[in-house]
């Protein structure tokens, strides 16, 4: 397992995924502190929180088809689908993205909290943005999986920017099998007793998400 981790770590390198992610996070880090410190206050906080979430889904739907689009191209799938290590293969490239979107979440919210002096706000921020990542990387993997469809993952993208407008709204606060939802909740009740509750709950999609792709993958499929 080590080994297939490595040699996606190695893939990495100089890949379209490690761009993208990382000129988000650039771009993140040059305009959202800044905007902050310029607009102190609580609609301020929240567009600064809620935009980008929404840009995540199509975000992660790109990470999603480009991921599948690189296996293709790489002697048609051999590579996964032929061997025995198909599923080490897929959950150590699943495995490796949920590590790099430690970026534009945790690792961005961290010195957003130093700029507008409010670090343990600004660490939950990101601690639940990134398990947010972390299941759309897996969610938007589990669609291809499936269905192999490019249009589906896009406009499936869509609709969940769709359901975290309506979630930063408090339409979906106690709506637990809405997953997408449940980030934004979280957000919404820091300081409450049901904050733990909401993230564990999306801990658990995520783990259900992970248990799909495994049975999925376990599943023999050939492509030509």
């Amino acid at each position: 397992m080590f080994k297939a981790f490595k040699s996606e770590v190695l893939k990495l390198k100089h890949s379209f995924t490690l761009y993208l992610i990382s000129g988000v996070f650039v771009v993140e880090l040059l305009t959202v502190p800044a905007y902050l410190a310029i607009s102190r206050n609580v609609y301020a906080t929240q567009a600064a929180i809620y935009f980008p979430v929404m840009g995540y889904c199509l975000l992660l739907s790109i990470v999603a088809l480009q991921t599948f689009e690189q296996e293709e191209k790489a002697n048609h799938w051999q590579n996964v689908n032929c061997t025995q290590k198909r599923l080490k293969l897929w959950i150590s490239k699943l495995v490796t993205i949920d590590f790099l979107l430690f970026l534009p979440s945790v690792l961005l919210w961290q010195l957003i909290g130093v700029v507008v002096n409010q670090t343990v706000y600004a660490n939950y921020v990101g601690f639940v943005t990134w398990l947010l990542l972390i299941f759309l990387n897996h969610f938007h993997h589990l669609l291809l999986t499936i269905f192999s469809s490019r249009n589906l993952t896009i406009i499936v993208a869509f609709v969940e920017c769709l359901f975290i407008l309506f979630a930063s709204n408090g339409v979906f606060v106690n709506y637990f099998w809405i997953p997408i939802a449940l980030p934004v909740n979280a957000i919404l009740a820091y300081g409450n007793s049901r904050a733990t509750q909401i993230i564990w709950a999306l801990i658990g999609w995520i783990v259900v998400c992970v248990i799909l792709n495994v049975i999925i993958l376990k599943i023999p499929k050939n492509h030509s």
